[in-house]
């Protein structure tokens, strides 16, 4: 059943229709779902002749740079003051791939008290009531995908090669290029409809999994040699990064994607973590296969959240002590995730 209520629609298609400036927001740490399905909805207004702008809160990691629209994207960080202002000025605000007002930083000061419309499109667990109307699917292969459903409804002729191209760059970055089990037949159908359009599949596979410089490999190859730790008896694999290390190895935003699922490529792994030191503590990343939640972990151990396969948080516990921490806990820890 799609959560996509054709009455619920209706009540603010005039609304969208008479909108004369929309703001779409993806997340922190912007990842290829939640950037192609926020351009995917920009360009969809766009052809409509409505302004629209895509604000994130902070940088889009550069192997994004391939992407067309990469140099209109407005990032908070940087312009704080004209982000309000679109935001001010905005008749509607999309809110694309997050239902949790942490995901956006600063950002999300403005955009609470705008008056505008506002309409949340996500896949995540346990969202937060933080829009007027709010579009969530935990079982949907991607953000992405729950766009498509939505623009298709809105006006089906309106979606062209720009837009459907948008629209298979986030299914096949938060599918690991159709390898999760998130994917289902209905997202294959999705993908027959994209294809229709004579998209450049290739382009776009070979932007997100083959854009990468070679400090980065040079990085990720010092980590899966030196750092990455497997504990046998619980089938899980963890790599610590300090901030010295991130230093050491010119660090750029981005360098670190899909590092955490390297490990699962392993036959005795099942469940994967990566801990990176940030400037304002240690962050995580959590992996895993089959029936093993990790967004079960995440809430309970890491002040997180995600998906059963794929979630994230973070931690107090110092980089330097994630050993001991992990030796301490990890059969609970373990014990959470088979729930």
């Amino acid at each position: 059943m799609s959560v996509f209520d054709l009455d619920i629609i209706n009540a603010f298609t005039d609304t969208l229709g008479n909108a004369k400036n929309i703001v779409v927001i993806g997340h922190k740490n912007i990842d290829g779902d939640s950037l192609g399905a926020s351009l995917a909805v920009s360009k969809f207004f766009k052809r409509k002749n409505i302004q629209t702008k895509v604000i994130v809160p902070n940088q889009v990691p550069l192997f994004f740079n391939w992407v067309d629209d990469f140099n209109d994207i407005l990032i908070y960080e940087k312009s704080p003051w004209t982000a309000v202002d679109y935001i001010t000025d905005a008749d509607v605000i999309f809110m694309i791939d997050f239902s949790d007002f942490s995901r956006i930083d600063d950002l999300a000061d403005s955009v609470e008290v705008s008056k505008a419309l506002k309409i949340v499109i996500d896949h995540h667990r346990e969202p937060k009531e933080i829009a007027d109307f709010m579009f969530v699917d935990t079982n949907s292969s991607s953000a992405a995908e729950l766009v498509y459903d939505f623009l298709k409804i809105i006006d089906n002729s309106n979606i062209n090669k720009d837009v459907a191209e948008y629209i298979y760059m986030g299914i096949a970055s938060d599918t690991g290029n159709f390898m999760y089990d998130s994917v289902t037949s209905k997202t294959f159908a999705t993908v027959s409809e994209l294809l229709s359009h004579d998209i450049n599949k290739s382009k776009i596979v070979s932007g997100l999994f083959n854009n990468f410089p070679i400090s980065r490999l040079k990085f990720i190859g010092y980590l899966l040699h030196k750092k990455l730790t497997f504990v046998e008896k619980y089938q899980t694999a963890y790599i610590t990064i300090s901030l010295k290390e991130k230093e050491q190895y010119g660090y750029k935003s981005g360098d670190l994607e899909n590092l955490v699922n390297m490990p699962l490529s392993l036959a005795e792994v099942k469940f994967s973590i990566l801990f990176t030191e940030n400037d304002d503590g240690v962050h995580l990343s959590l992996r895993s296969k089959g029936n093993f939640d990790v967004s079960n972990i995440a809430r309970v151990f890491f002040n997180g959240g995600g998906h059963k396969n794929a979630a994230g948080g973070r931690t107090s516990v110092l980089i330097s002590q994630i050993p001991d921490f992990l030796d301490k806990n990890i059969d609970e820890i373990f014990r959470v995730g088979n729930k």
